[in-house]
């Protein structure tokens, strides 16, 4: 990719922070793909709310094809103290990234402001629930290694189509680790690993063979005795009452999972921590300006949301505080990294003290087909009759671009067709 058509400038340490102004259009996306095609370690973009997430993925893996990662940490896509659970493919997409991330050395990471100020599982617990398998391993007692995958958050199906599912038939498991594409099917010699196979859900059968396997906890917390026993340590500390007659409590005591009990994930741990701890040393943070008043607005609706729900004696909930950071720990958290702030529009007297580079986009003017006139392009034609820029035409798919090519080609407006940015 070319990596000089914006003047960019990345911080070199924790106490830098630069402004790239003046970005148009998707040019958010343009910048980053140059910054990640220049520096050598890891970009975490953080996006106010999900819809801008979506967007600048899409620019970005526009601009940059497949010459550099892109990573999502994607949003359960449930609101704050919901009474219903994430699904096991976010779960699982969730879980494969934060594993990854103290390995990335290159690419770019996008998540939504709501998720960065989350409260997650601490980092030894992906660390020592890791288990990996390969051929001529022993599993040791099947029931022990049964009660394992439960333990990490993995449920009996009778037949396996979702992550998070296993299922044991004679000297067969077959199994879905979370943060892979398709399922495991392993086939025992007594209590040895005799192959291990790669199946289509759908069809149940054999695509490809392979002969190590990683497998991560299903879920974003434990279920072994010792955390069942921590949560109900918690749990009576945390909320008045009989605790036996609140179902979340008598749920996990039996090692059920109950709908929301993400929402209770802290009892489940000794601490927590945040993606930010995930993060490498090296790490660039990149924020849309007034980032901070787009948390405190979503920390206000998170409040409001505890104080509807908190009244309810049967099913108490945990404080904002102990699932969220604060404005403040939020700020403290991104300072401990070098700063990009991305800004739609030139500089102001609002960034009077801030390091600003003016990027010197600017938005396209309105070149509408008008369609009931004698010459419909006439906006386009007079704008390309300045010959004072290359013009770029972008269609969404290859019948949009021949479409495009008919409505030109009466114009005498005849583009060279190319297939991507790169």
């Amino acid at each position: 990719m070319k990596s000089d058509l914006l003047p960019i400038k990345l911080p070199k340490s924790k106490d830098d922070e630069i402004v790239w102004a003046q970005l148009y259009g998707s040019s958010f996306g343009l910048a980053l793909a140059q910054a990640a095609a220049q520096y050598q370690g890891l970009i975490v973009a953080i996006t106010p709310d999900t819809p801008a997430l979506t967007r600048l993925r899409q620019e970005m893996s526009f601009y940059t094809g497949d010459t550099i990662p892109i990573y999502e940490f994607p949003d359960w896509e449930t609101l704050p103290y919901d009474l219903f659970s994430p699904h096991d493919d976010i779960v699982s997409t969730r879980l494969e990234t934060l594993f990854q991330l103290s390995q990335l050395k290159t690419g770019i990471l996008i998540v939504s402001l709501p998720n960065a100020l989350q409260r997650l599982a601490p980092e030894e617990y992906l660390n020592q629930n890791c288990l990996s398998l390969s051929v001529g391993q022993s599993i040791g007692d099947l029931e022990s290694f049964r009660l394992t995958l439960e333990q990490s958050g993995y449920h009996y199906a009778s037949e396996v189509m979702e992550h998070g599912e296993f299922s044991v038939r004679g000297s067969i498991i077959d199994l879905y680790p979370a943060g892979v594409s398709a399922p495991y099917r392993i086939d025992l010699f007594d209590n040895d690993i005799d192959s291990i196979r790669i199946f289509d859900p759908k069809t149940q059968r054999t695509t490809s063979k392979t002969t190590q396997i990683k497998i991560i906890p299903a879920r974003e917390f434990p279920l072994t005795e010792s955390a069942i026993a921590l949560f109900r340590s918690q749990y009576r500390k945390k909320f008045a009452g009989n605790p036996s007659e609140h179902g979340i409590y008598s749920d996990i005591s039996k090692g059920i999972v109950p709908n929301g009990i993400e929402y209770y994930l802290p009892l489940f741990f000794s601490s927590t921590t945040t993606l930010f701890n995930y993060l490498p040393a090296s790490t660039i943070i990149v924020n849309f300006d007034e980032y901070e008043s787009s948390a405190d607005q979503f920390l206000e609706n998170v409040y409001q949301r505890y104080e509807q729900r908190r009244h309810d004696t049967k099913r108490p909930i945990l404080p904002p505080s102990e699932l969220y950071l604060d404005h403040d720990n939020l700020i403290a958290e991104v300072q401990g990294f070098p700063r990009i702030v991305l800004k739609r529009f030139k500089a102001s007297a609002d960034d009077v003290g801030r390091v600003i580079l003016d990027c010197q986009t600017k938005a396209p003017p309105s070149l509408t087909v008008q369609s009931r006139t004698d010459n419909p392009l006439f906006a386009l034609k007079n704008f390309l009759s300045e010959k004072t820029r290359r013009v770029l035409f972008i269609a969404e798919s290859t019948g949009r671009r021949e479409y495009m090519l008919d409505l030109l080609r009466p114009q005498a407006i005849s583009p060279t067709t190319v297939e991507s940015w790169t």
